[in-house]
This record gives structure tokens, C-alpha cells and sequence, in this order.
């Protein structure tokens, strides 16, 4: 056997095998050995037809039979040798089998990339990790959003002020078909459009009101910037707030703190830790960046199609939700077909792969792996989800899941690495 393996664009290989018609022979003779106790012929006795006439009788048949065989044998060997990772199913194609002829076949197969890494390490250290620090007016701003949340709220009979509590029901002949929203909100804190919550001023409890909308230039959802829109809202309900007096009273009745010092301090080292993990996710993302400008390989055409298509399922599935509005409104919004959408998304796509494989290569360089204790702990929180294993097995593969977990750990231990080099003020 002999075979030649090619380079093709987009992380591909060609594999040319070749075996010579006499290299067949002992596997044909084999094949016809195995067929002579089975098939019946006349005059020979069942299980006695001699391999001869078998092959004489069936060798273009053997040929086939023995073609496949010896691709499933041929194909791990020549991977196991070269040592290639493979990315997906092979795509083989017999390019000529005939009777005292070469057999030829091809593979073409897409791998992982040999990625050349630059001084990662260098790179890294010129990325400077900010000190965080606590400011007196964020602590502040904390404690009056624990205020409000323990505030206690009561009926009110008169009209809607800035500040007091309401529940209404709205909608519009212009967005969503007139589907009803229903909304709670605090009066004058701008949940919704400052001009909607300004004709609710004054309103009474079981009122309707009916007025007209202009939608901001720059309003999260493009496909109402700039327009107008009739509103239909009843309000179904207004309560009095009546916040609770922050001291240390309150600070004792939030859990066990001795007093309103002890809970700002609790406080501190929550925003403290909230925004060091900000930074260093900010720190390990420029390290990350960094490296893949330096970096230069051709990405697997599989591997972007696959995370493609899971970010276009991801924003399909999160366009309603996040905007209130069907997908099919929000492509009108931003004026592009469902083709063109994925398009735009193709560059963003591109470049999570790249960091994704430069990820991985760091970390085999690195020897950085997963341990068993890690593995477990995780699973376990994730299937702690659900009700009984029974259940669990139904939604999630085990060992899916083990390796998925494996990989986040061990990623997350490669960006912890880089995160460590870099300069700390």
C-alpha cells in the first residue's frame, strides 16, 4: 500500500491510497473461502465448492466486499500514524476498482490546523490588569435598590404620582399586532418610554387613557426608532411605597450583621468581587485578542458552520424575548433576509473560532487539564436541576456533558494562565 496525503484550502486533507491488485489477492481468496461454505452450486455439495470456482463466479462481487474492508482498515491506520485530528466524518471516494487493476481510493478529510503561536507569554505581560476600588456613592446607590425591594406597598385610591407603584395593561394597532403588555412599574423611573409614563401621571386606579408615542433615534429596537405610536393603557392598580428607614435596625433585620457599617462593609467586598471578575474577564479578553492578531492560520470551514448556526438559533430564539417583537418583524426592522443576517454574523463567528483553537493549543502546550474532583463537582450542580437521575438521563448524555464540562474547566484554567502574566497596577 502506499498513499500521499495533500493539503487543501480551509483545513482540509486529501488522501490518495493505493493498493496493487496482487496486495487484493489474499483477502479475495479469503472472501471466496468464506463464500464456498454458504453458497450452492451445481454439482458440488453445499460448504464444498472450491475456491476456484467461486472466485471465478463471483470475483467482481468479492472486489466490492473487499474494497470497503480494506478502506475501514486503511483509514485509522494512516490517522493513527500521522497523527492527525480529525474533525468529522471522512468523505471517501473509490476513484478505480477493477479485476487485475490498482485499487485506488480518496479521503478527504477536514482537520484541526497547525496553529504556529507567538511569544504568548510576552504578549501577555504588556496587558495592564487595572486595580479595582469601591466608591461610597456605589455602596449607596446599593443600599436605595435593597431599600426599595423591602419597601412595603399600600392601596391608593387617589391619582398616580412620581414614585408610586403601578400596574397597568397596554398595547398598540402598531407594535406586535396590538398584543397586551403587562407591566409593573414605579412611576417616573423610566422603565418605559418617559413620555408613555408622563400621560399615566395623574391617571386613577380602573382608568383608561389613550395617547401617542414617539420612539427615540437611538431606541434598543430598531424597528421602532423614529416611529410613532398609538397607546391604548388601562391601570389596574396603584399602591403607596413606604420605604423602611436604612440604620442599623434595618441592617440587622437584612441578615446576620451587627450593624449599617457591618453591612456596607458586606456590601463593599460584593461590588469588590463583582468587579474583579469584570476585570479580569476584560484583561482576559484583550490578552486573547492580542494573540490572535498575531496569529495567522486557516480556520476549519466545518467548525464555523456549526457555531454559525448556533448563534443564528441563539438570536432566533432571544430576539422575542429580549425585544418583545417575532423574529420575522425584527429582520424587517433591520431591513435583511434571513441569508444576510447569517452573513453579517460570519466575521464575529470567525473570530470566536480562531480564539477558540488558539485556546486549545495553548492549552495542550501547557499541559493544563480538568481534574476528575472538578469534573464531578460541576456535573453534579448541573444535574442537581433536575428532579431524579431518571430524568436527567431523559435531557442530558453523561459523558457529553463530562467532556463539555472538561473542556470550560480546562479553558477557563488556560485564560486564569494568561490573566497571570499580565502587568497588575
Amino acid at each position: 500500500m502506499k498513499f500521499e496525503i495533500k493539503n487543501l484550502p480551509e483545513s482540509q486533507k486529501e488522501i490518495l491510497v493505493k493498493f496493487e491488485f496482487a496486495e487484493l489477492e489474499p483477502f479475495i481468496k479469503e472472501k471466496a473461502k468464506e463464500k464456498g461454505r454458504e453458497i450452492e452450486i451445481k454439482g458440488f455439495r453445499k460448504g464444498k465448492v472450491p475456491e476456484e470456482v467461486v472466485q471465478f463466479l463471483l470475483r467482481e462481487n468479492f472486489l466490492e466486499e473487499v474494497a470497503q474492508k480494506l478502506i475501514r482498515q486503511t483509514y485509522p491506520k494512516i490517522i493513527e500514524e500521522k497523527k492527525i485530528e480529525v474533525l468529522g466524518p471522512p468523505k471517501i471516494e473509490i476513484i478505480r476498482l477493477a479485476p487485475n487493476n490498482p485499487f485506488e481510493f480518496k479521503i478527504t478529510i477536514t482537520v484541526l490546523p497547525e496553529i504556529q503561536l507567538p511569544d504568548y507569554k510576552n504578549i501577555a505581560s504588556q496587558v495592564k490588569k487595572r486595580k479595582v476600588s469601591v466608591e461610597e456613592k456605589e455602596i449607596d446607590e446599593t443600599l436605595k435598590w435593597i431599600q426599595k425591594n423591602r419597601a412595603k406597598r399600600y392601596p391608593k385610591e387617589g391619582p398616580a404620582e412620581f414614585g408610586d407603584f403601578l400596574e397597568i395593561i397596554w398595547s398598540s394597532p402598531d407594535i406586535e399586532k396590538g398584543r397586551e403588555h403587562n407591566e409593573r412599574i414605579i412611576l417616573g423611573e423610566s422603565y418605559l418610554l418617559p413620555d408613555f409614563e408622563k400621560e399615566l401621571l395623574g391617571a386613577r386606579k380602573g382608568e383608561e387613557k389613550e395617547f401617542q408615542v414617539t420612539f427615540p433615534h437611538d431606541y434598543f429596537n430598531q424597528a421602532l426608532a423614529n416611529k410613532k405610536a398609538q397607546i391604548k393603557a388601562k391601570v389596574l392598580k396603584i399602591e403607596k411605597i413606604e420605604l423602611p428607614k436604612i440604620d442599623d435596625n434595618w441592617a440587622k433585620s437584612l441578615g446576620k450583621f451587627q450593624d449599617l457599617q457591618d453591612l456596607r462593609n458586606s456590601i463593599r467586598e460584593g461590588i469588590k468581587t463583582e468587579k474583579e471578575q469584570i476585570e479580569s474577564q476584560r484583561v482576559q479578553g484583550e490578552i486573547l485578542e492580542k494573540i490572535s492578531q498575531e496569529t495567522s492560520f486557516e480556520i476549519p470551514k466545518v467548525l464555523t458552520e456549526i457555531e454559525l448556526a448556533r448563534a443564528f438559533k441563539e438570536l432566533k430564539e432571544n430576539i422575542p424575548q429580549l425585544l418583545g417583537i417575532s423574529f420575522g418583524e425584527y429582520l424587517k426592522g433591520v431591513n435583511q433576509t434571513e441569508k444576510e443576517l447569517k452573513k453579517s454574523l460570519l466575521p464575529e463567528v470567525r473570530a470566536k473560532v480562531k480564539k477558540f483553537l488558539i485556546l486549545r493549543e495553548i492549552r495542550k502546550r501547557e499541559n493544563i487539564q480538568a481534574e476528575e474532583e472538578e469534573i464531578k463537582r460541576e456535573a453534579d450542580k448541573i444535574l442537581a436541576r433536575f428532579r431524579t437521575k431518571e430524568e436527567a438521563e431523559q435531557h442530558i448524555d453523561p459523558e457529553s456533558l463530562r467532556e463539555y464540562i472538561r473542556e470550560r474547566i480546562e479553558n477557563q484554567k488556560t485564560l486564569e494562565l494568561l490573566e497571570s502574566f499580565a502587568i497588575k497596577e
